[in-house]
């Protein structure tokens, strides 16, 4: 199965009624776990790499082709996800070396800087086939993409802004603050996000998940969120002892494999590759 496109896997969740997991990877051995955890669930995933991980394969081109070049071989959809990027270079030579869909982050900007921005990009470079997902409220927590650095406080997103950004944007899907935090647990406000649901007609999308009760993903799918972001804890298992005589790479791979497998199941997207 060649890779397939963002907004193709998230039209796909919103018509079958499920969540499509995203794990962000920092290596070819950890893309290669879930992938293997994917296909035990026969489920479609966003296999995605922010600055951070890219850093460990060194270039977006590397990342790029390392991580096509294992989805190329592997039998379920996958969309390759540029998660974060707030450059134009970043797009382009992500779009130029298989990467299939996009998220511009300018979160922490004054509502109309963030809308110009992305409109800039968007007029310069065409990823409307690709879906591009852009973001509104600032999330908060810990992440490989944050490091150690603590947030207390998240600046929800507010219902009528995503409306009117939506609109001036024209992105295909948004990632929304509504209390889940980049690596620990939080509280979703469901008040919120059903203000937000309502406001917008898009797929909506969590980032933080690996702080997320699985009890909540099924509440979560019926208020409009078709996809949660993963980082801190596949890390977590992917480095477990990473420092110690105890480390074991292939015991990781396997444990990695297994979590891959239960997020998809608990997302109800296992199985979703026989509708695909």
């Amino acid at each position: 199965m060649v890779r397939v496109s963002g907004i193709s896997l998230l039209n796909h969740a919103s018509h079958n009624n499920y969540i499509l997991p995203a794990f962000n990877v920092s290596s070819v051995d950890m893309a290669q776990a879930i992938l293997d955890g994917s296909k035990l669930a026969k489920s479609p995933i966003f296999l995605q790499t922010n600055q951070k991980n890219i850093q460990s394969f060194l270039t977006i081109k590397k990342a790029g082709k390392a991580i096509n070049d294992l989805v190329q071989k592997h039998p379920i959809p996958v969309a390759l996800h540029l998660d974060h990027a707030n450059t134009l270079e970043e797009v382009q030579e992500a779009k130029s070396n298989h990467y299939s869909s996009f998220m511009l982050d300018y979160s922490t900007l004054p509502l109309e800087e963030n809308i110009n921005k992305i409109k800039v990009i968007i007029n310069t470079i065409n990823v409307s086939a690709n879906g591009l997902e852009g973001e509104l409220g600032v999330i908060g927590g810990q992440s490989e993409l944050i490091g150690d650095a603590t947030f207390t406080e998240s600046l929800y997103t507010d219902p009528d802004e995503a409306s009117y950004f939506v609109e001036k944007t024209q992105v295909d899907s948004l990632a929304i603050a509504i209390g889940a935090r980049h690596g620990i647990a939080g509280k979703i406000n469901y008040n919120l996000l059903n203000k937000i649901q309502i406001n917008v007609n898009k797929p909506l999308v969590i980032h933080g998940g690996s702080g997320i009760n699985k009890k909540s993903f099924s509440k979560l799918n019926q208020h409009g969120v078709k996809k949660i972001n993963f980082g801190t804890a596949i890390h977590n298992i992917f480095y477990k002892n990473h420092n110690s005589e105890n480390f074991s790479l292939g015991n990781n791979k396997k444990e990695l494999t297994r979590y891959v497998q239960l997020i998809c199941n608990d997302l109800n997207s296992k199985n979703q590759y026989t509708s695909y």
